[in-house]
């Protein structure tokens, strides 16, 4: 595990406190090695949170709201903050 910055939301972005994460069983098939996979790889695509911060260009009183992630497995790749 590696301690980051939490960054700032960029244009367009919001910036998303997980509360919790949970492991499925695309999550579990891809440690047994799914040839989809790719690694360096993040799991865990079912989520919820809160939104801390939006960007310049996010409409709508959205801090503070609670927000659930509508994910497909990935490479990372769109994570900005892990």
């Amino acid at each position: 595990m590696l301690e980051m910055p939490v960054p700032a939301a960029g244009p367009g972005e919001a910036l998303i406190r997980t509360g919790a994460c949970a492991i499925c069983a695309t999550d579990l098939k891809m440690f047994a090695g799914w040839e989809r996979t790719s690694f360096p790889a993040v799991a865990g695509h079912e989520w919820s949170g809160t939104v801390d911060a939006v960007g310049e260009g996010v409409d709508g009183p959205l801090v503070g709201r609670r927000c659930v992630g509508e994910n497909v497995l990935s490479d990372g790749g769109e994570v900005g903050f892990e």
